[in-house]
């Protein structure tokens, strides 16, 4: 349930944050039908207007592979959390994944696709590299906006103090460095999301099998002896 919320979420530009339910009995779960107990959780998401105003079911992104998954968890996880730190963070092991190195899968990706992004950001994808460019957290070598995001502001905020160098450390609260994070933040989102519509092609709607009828008799029936 929390991987079909995900895909309808990011099929629809919605936000959404899956909560875990709480298991009293092992047994529980044996059969949904007899399930008798509930639960409840404060909304902390709105739901956006175009959703209340009729929207339904239309469209769910189409998640067909293991990695497939794990990348929209990650996505979706960065972009429904408000906190500046975790975004970039999270954004950033969307970009990275499933590779194992930063500078390869990370800091390269961005350079080579940071101009492929569509038409309609360019002009506010030539903001957030100005922004960047300033290098509130140290110099940014030959406009590498890649390598600036991954040893000045990921490692930053993994690391908190930075040791040699003009490595400047992170400074909670700071309004000049929140300012500039959330310039890096928008940006990575708009490079997560572009690899996960161009190179996984979870833009593409499931297929409208995808939904059905849930029959709890049949599908958490107790099997026959």
């Amino acid at each position: 349930m929390a991987e079909f919320a995900r895909a309808w979420a990011y099929a629809n530009n919605l936000k959404v944050r899956t909560v875990p339910g709480t298991i009293i009995q092992p047994a529980v779960l044996s059969r949904i039908k007899d399930h008798t107990n509930a639960y409840g959780d404060i909304r902390t998401l709105q739901p956006q207007m175009g959703f209340m105003n009729g929207m339904h079911f239309a469209r769910i992104a189409k998640i067909d592979t293991s990695e497939k998954s794990e990348l929209l968890r990650l996505y979706t996880t960065a972009d429904a959390n408000p906190d500046i730190y975790f975004k970039i963070l999270f954004f950033w092991h969307t970009i990275v994944y499933p590779g194992q190195n930063d500078w390869e899968h990370g800091a390269k990706y961005i350079n080579d696709n940071i101009d492929n992004l569509p038409k309609y950001l360019q002009s506010s994808v030539q903001d957030f590299k100005k922004e960047i460019l300033t290098g509130k957290f140290g110099k940014v070598k030959d406009d590498n906006i890649g390598n600036y995001i991954k040893s000045k502001i990921r490692d930053s905020i993994a690391h908190i103090v930075r040791d040699s160098g003009d490595n400047v450390s992170l400074v909670l609260d700071d309004v000049d460095q929140t300012q500039h994070l959330h310039a890096v933040a928008t940006l990575l989102e708009h490079i997560a999301k572009y690899k996960l519509d161009n190179d996984y092609h979870l833009k593409e709607n499931a297929p409208i099998t995808i939904c059905r009828l849930y029959n709890p008799d049949v599908e958490f029936a107790e099997p026959n002896n």
